[in-house]
């Protein structure tokens, strides 16, 4: 995991803490330990052995200074005896003067990097898409070494047009972790839309990277996953092209008054220009003025990035009167890095985000028996939880939702089954309200939702957990089995 935060101060009086849950999703008992190295530092602080029983799982709410009786950040990891699956949301809460404008808490989770999503010498590189640095955004940029070895990496980063904008060389040593902000270590400001690359050049150890960019008005981190060459390579689905779905995109009001919009992000990794066919499924039209779907064309030159910032209105031409959401479907004759930020504007244009990332077939849920858990969502008044299923092989798709608890056994949740229409998407608002009557106003934490393909094609599940006071929501994506 490469960043956590415990007790961390940071820029505008925020204050920095990491929620952590460890869960056990296969039919053997569980041994592991969790780790921690401060920022900077080789020390390996170490917890545990903790015992997980089958389908069960751990939480902490201050994992860091909870089990390591530290503060500050750095990156965390745990070492079992079977696969488990390892989950963070590091959030805010204002503190000083702010306090008494900015109210609830500000998010982003980062599901556990296994070594298959990490990069070794002569791997290729790492992509960092969607990256901002200006008066309204920061960016920071976190890299971890996963196997106990020395490495040095090399870091560049990108404007749109593919113009090196900054570039810098470190070194990480074994089980380190290292943060870089664009604007203090690489000297770049005043670019509303960058991206990374991130290679490994020497050293035997390996490199798990992430990022966040936060809102300068607000606070609130939305979390960039590293794409990682395996995630766009050999991942032929229709006509030889490559698939990409983004699960959800919006233009639309919700629930306390908030403004939904999308924007997308699209690297070309490639030395020659990509088509790229783009398809939008419309999921929910109030307006009465659009077709079931959208589809346009763009062109993306050989190692450049396009952004954007609302892009049913920008490349799709919805009128910006027209609430709508749906799944949006890409299609390209090479890989390409693809990212969404899905975000509450207020009327100062301070945003709340959330991303969502490109996946193609090898992360989607099937019906062949691979599963998906998201896992430390919370039951409370002042949070609301959504869940997003879309639909990637165009076919109809059956599908069975399990809630469970932290420690399997203490309540039983009747499953829920949905229907999703093949290429489309289907949101379910409020999903723990739809809990039986006898636990209403009952706050449970720990929750997770476990998403079984019953029968049809192949699905891409999250859900969203947005705090009712701030408008903030989180992201959490699939974890598959």
């Amino acid at each position: 995991m490469p960043a956590a935060a415990g007790g961390l101060h940071g820029k505008k009086s925020t204050l920095w803490t990491t929620e952590a849950w460890v869960y056990n999703p296969g039919p053997e008992p569980a041994e592991f330990v969790m780790e921690f190295t401060a920022r900077g530092q080789t020390a390996i602080l170490q917890a545990g052995p903790f015992m997980l029983d089958p389908e069960t799982s751990l939480n902490w709410d201050n994992v860091i200074e909870e089990l390591f009786d530290s503060t500050g950040s750095g990156a965390l990891w745990v070492d079992s005896t079977v696969p488990v699956l390892f989950l963070t949301r590091t959030y805010t809460v204002a503190t000083g003067e702010k306090a008494a404008t900015t109210k609830g808490s500000y998010g982003q989770a980062f599901i556990g990097t296994r070594n298959s999503m990490t990069l070794a010498k002569g791997d290729g590189k790492l992509y960092l898409t969607g990256l901002r640095e200006d008066d309204r955004f920061r960016s920071n940029l976190y890299f971890q070494e996963v196997d106990n070895a020395q490495i040095t990496v090399e870091l560049e980063v990108f404007d749109d047009t593919g113009v090196l904008l900054g570039r810098d060389e470190f070194t990480i040593e074994g089980h380190s972790q290292r943060q870089k902000n664009l604007g203090q270590h690489l000297g770049i400001s005043n670019t509303a839309s960058a991206f990374a690359t991130v290679a490994v050049t020497s050293g035997d150890g390996r490199l798990g990277a992430a990022a966040s960019v936060i809102d300068a008005a607000t606070g609130d981190p939305t979390s960039i996953d590293a794409i990682h060459p395996n995630q766009v390579a050999n991942t032929t689905t229709k006509q030889s092209d490559i698939h990409t779905l983004v699960a959800a995109v919006a233009n639309t009001t919700g629930l306390f008054a908030s403004v939904w919009k999308s924007s997308l992000t699209i690297v070309n990794p490639t030395n020659t220009s990509q088509a790229v066919h783009l398809v939008y499924d419309v999921e929910q039209d109030r307006s009465g003025q659009l077709e079931n779907t959208i589809e346009t064309n763009v062109t993306i030159p050989a190692g450049q990035q396009k952004t954007w910032d609302n892009v049913l209105v920008a490349l799709f031409n919805v009128p910006e009167n027209a609430p709508t959401q749906g799944a949006l479907h890409v299609y390209s004759t090479d890989g390409l890095m693809i990212s969404s930020r899905t975000y509450n504007e207020r009327s100062d244009n301070a945003t709340f985000g959330l991303g969502l990332p490109g996946l193609t077939s090898g992360d989607m849920i099937t019906h062949d028996g691979k599963f998906g858990t998201m896992m430390g969502l919370t039951h409370t008044k002042g949070m609301r939880t959504n869940l997003g299923l879309a639909e990637y092989s165009s076919e109809d798709t059956n599908v069975k939702l399990t809630i469970s608890t932290t420690r399997a056994g203490i309540f039983d949740f009747p499953p829920m089954y949905r229907s999703v229409p093949a290429t489309s998407h289907v949101q379910l608002l409020r999903i723990f309200e739809k809990l039986p009557p006898e636990f209403e106003g009952v706050t449970l934490k720990g929750l997770r939702i476990e998403v079984v393909v019953e029968n049809g094609g192949s699905v891409y599940a999250y859900a969203t957990m947005i705090d009712n006071k701030s408008g903030d929501p989180t992201t959490f994506t699939t974890s598959t089995n």
